[in-house]
């Protein structure tokens, strides 16, 4: 399927210059977090450090250890936002909540209400900033609020092949430039981790690769790296060694090893990568990602509609302005996308994209 550029809005254009400032547009910025192993071996603790490194594993630098009101604390989920804004979640025994870190020295600089019974052990934002989490507690994926720390009105089960599936909590998950999803899950009774990607409409996952033996991937992160930016995703391995690897997904998803024995003065626990990667292709409006762009395209959007400033939908994959909700302008990207069944995706050009945005509803009426 070929997917042409899309002009990058003006939040993406301030992404460049952010990523610019912390890092050459070809060496972007890794963030990661290592806690401390616990038992039962699923188990983490204190302390959690933070730590940064080139994508191409140059400069690795441990910033600082995590801590709020002078006590250690146990944390998972780091994410990146566009403006530079790194989140993780405290993890306590019944609950998880946001934390603001900062990135040059890793103290904690604000926190939001605890989400009971939620156990946040990966995190991303999307290139509108959208705050994307998976639940080991619940085997979910939905979406938090960055700003107020509270959950928004969506999640959706996980399931493969049909049934449902268990999160371990040693698992994360990225999006790649693209918008598409991709998770990893430690599998015990291989002593193994799987790589999938993941529908973040219907919460299904596809295997991609399971990595064994002796493997425990805990961090997931795509970054800015210039030519290819979907081509590598970089992953933190807890069970063997706690190193840092890299997935070539162009070439048989092979690994390699670009950081041995990170922080060695502990065995780690849980884990996670962050980065922030924009959105340079789009597949917009395929919303059943079956390749292309048709009538059951359109039921989706019309299912998930609000209408303007009514807040979030029930699906916010149909929100593909990323305003917040699904309306008539949503329906205008998926009506200047359209391809019919067994079509080739295309993105039309942005003035097309303007007109039908405010008219995208009475286009669809008189089609």
């Amino acid at each position: 399927m070929s997917v042409t550029k899309q002009i990058k809005p003006i939040q993406t254009v301030f992404t460049s210059l952010f990523l610019s400032f912390i890092s050459s547009p070809m060496q972007a910025e890794i963030f990661g977090l290592k806690t401390r192993g616990f038992m039962p071996p699923e188990g983490t603790a204190s302390p959690a450090v933070l730590y940064k490194f080139n994508e191409d594993g140059s400069l690795f630098t441990e910033i600082g250890t995590l801590s709020v009101g002078g006590n250690l604390i146990d944390a998972d989920g780091l994410a990146l936002s566009s403006t530079g804004k790194l989140i993780g979640f405290q993890i306590d025994p019944t609950s998880s909540r946001i934390i603001e870190i900062d990135p040059q020295t890793a103290a904690v600089i604000g926190s939001k209400p605890e989400l009971p019974g939620r156990f946040i052990r990966g995190a991303v934002f999307d290139s509108f900033d959208r705050l994307w989490v998976i639940d080991t507690g619940h085997n979910e994926l939905l979406r938090i609020d960055s700003v107020s720390g509270t959950q928004i009105d969506y999640a959706v089960g996980l399931n493969l092949n049909g049934s449902s599936f268990d999160l371990h909590s040693m698992s994360d998950i990225a999006i790649n430039s693209s918008g598409t999803f991709y998770l990893s899950n430690r599998v015990d009774s291989s002593d193994s981790s799987d790589l999938y990607t993941l529908n973040p409409t219907t919460g299904s996952l596809a295997l991609l690769k399971n990595d064994g033996t002796n493997i425990g991937l805990a961090g997931l992160a795509f970054s800015e790296n210039g030519s290819d930016t979907d081509q590598y995703l970089y992953a933190y391995e807890q069970q063997g060694a706690d190193d840092i690897f890299r997935y070539d997904l162009e070439n048989g998803i092979a690994r390699t090893k670009l950081y041995a024995g990170i922080i060695s003065s502990f065995n780690s626990g849980a884990g996670d990568l962050a980065s922030y990667v924009s959105l340079n292709t789009v597949n917009s409006g395929d919303l059943d990602n079956d390749g292309d762009i048709d009538d059951a395209d359109f039921g989706i959007a019309f299912a998930a509609f609000t209408g303007p400033d009514n807040g979030p939908s029930n699906n916010p994959a149909a929100d593909l302005d990323g305003d917040n909700d699904v309306d008539d302008a949503d329906f205008g990207l998926v009506f200047a996308a359209f391809t019919g069944p067994g079509g080739v995706v295309n993105v039309p050009e942005p003035t097309t994209l303007a007109l039908l945005g405010l008219g995208g509803l009475a286009l669809l009426r008189r089609r």
